[in-house]
């Protein structure tokens, strides 16, 4: 919760402190210290010594930080931009590109600009725009929207019976050495190349 502190000069100090000032600068700017300035460095590390004044100092920063930080419907704004952003939308009826004022439609979509300088009128003038990509966009809100799920890889291995694979091979392996045994025994009890050319 954001609720500032009761006395108006140790809120001024946190608001000064969260601003970015020092502690002495802070004390000073919230009034501490008048007659003797000097002093200040002493009143702040009083006040920062207070548990109100540091969690007042905490809220006041996390509060900056937020209103920094795009919220989840400026994010999702952002990339409606993108995705309804059309090339006619920058063009006139004869499809020359529009000068990009301030009133653009869908500014966020406009990925890059080229300019061409006309001589004539000295003054350059967009030439080709180019658009960020509409389907990067649907699919990073589909993301927000938690819509969006990415396709898993899917590997199915089928269980392989070890037994039976040396099983297999042992078949095949007796057979290829029947096999072998047979022609050896053939050329064992048949003729020779030589001798069925000489016979």
């Amino acid at each position: 919760m954001n609720i500032p502190l009761l006395n108006g000069r140790r809120e001024t100090y946190c608001l000064n402190m969260a601003g970015g000032h020092s502690g002495a600068d802070s004390a000073r700017l919230a009034g501490y210290c008048p007659e003797n300035p000097k002093n200040a460095h002493v009143m702040a590390w009083y006040l920062n010594k207070r548990p109100d004044v540091q969690n007042r100092i905490a809220q006041l920063r996390e509060a900056a930080s937020d209103e920094a930080i795009m919220t989840l419907v400026q994010q999702k704004i952002v990339l409606s931009e993108i995705a309804r952003a059309r090339l006619k939308d920058y063009q006139d009826e004869h499809g020359v590109i529009r000068p990009l004022d301030g009133d653009a439609p869908n500014p966020a979509a406009i990925e890059s600009v080229e300019y061409r300088w006309n001589p004539i009128k000295k003054e350059a003038y967009p030439w080709r725009i180019k658009l960020r990509d509409p389907v990067d966009a649907i699919v990073e809100l589909c993301r927000l929207d938690g819509s969006y799920k990415k396709p898993s890889a899917s590997v199915t291995v089928a269980a392989i019976n070890s037994v039976a694979v040396v099983e297999n091979a042992r078949t095949k392996l007796a057979a290829i050495m029947n096999k072998l045994s047979v022609r050896v025994a053939e050329a064992e009890d048949g003729p020779t190349g030589q001798e069925k050319a000489s016979g």
